[in-house]
């Protein structure tokens, strides 16, 4: 899939975009800021996680993109332009015309409807701009911010994989939700 996409996508508060090299550091403090909430469910966000390993990602984000492999942004609040957290198009299956969305938000910005309002909008950009005719959100079965997060945002429930996610702790159970594309992609 090769696209003519244009960035940013702007939201009520959100600006979302590839990341720069400038945003590095900001990275990093948004990671390290998270280590309690997002690192129990993401594996990468730890402790020991560093700026190397920010302009690391960047550069696989970056890639990433350019082969149209995954499409993954960083959230910027459009009054302040402070990094707030990720959201991302990947596990994407060409073929089928189908993707996953994964997202995480800092800590200090949990809570406050910036996830839900960054899934719609890359809902949007999915479906119009990659033509994509299906959605997945794959969310532990008790990572409950993410669970109302698919909720809230209309994906549609679909059933419960057993042992899909590999978290530090072992395979858990995943609840799978869905969007999909109102027509064909032309």
């Amino acid at each position: 899939m090769s696209f003519n996409l244009q960035f940013p996508i702007e939201t009520t508060r959100l600006i979302i975009r590839p990341y720069l090299a400038a945003d590095i550091c900001e990275q990093t403090e948004a990671v390290l800021e998270s280590v309690s909430t997002v690192g129990r469910w993401l594996s990468w966000c730890t402790p020991d996680y560093t700026v190397k390993d920010a302009a690391e990602w960047f550069v696989i984000c970056e890639d990433a993109l350019k082969e149209s492999a995954a499409y993954t942004f960083g959230l910027f609040d459009k009054l302040t332009n402070q990094l707030l957290g990720s959201i991302t198009i990947n596990q994407l299956k060409p073929d089928y015309k189908i993707g996953n969305i994964g997202y995480w938000v800092r800590e200090s910005k949990q809570g406050l409807g910036y996830a839900l309002e960054a899934v719609l909008a890359i809902k949007q950009f999915a479906f119009r701009d990659l033509q994509l005719l299906r959605l997945e959100i794959v969310a532990a079965i008790d990572n409950k911010p993410s669970n109302r997060v698919a909720i809230k945002s209309g994906a549609r429930f679909e059933g419960v994989d057993k042992k899909r996610i590999l978290l530090k702790t072992g395979y858990v159970d995943a609840n799978i939700y869905a969007f999909f594309a109102s027509k064909e992609p032309t």
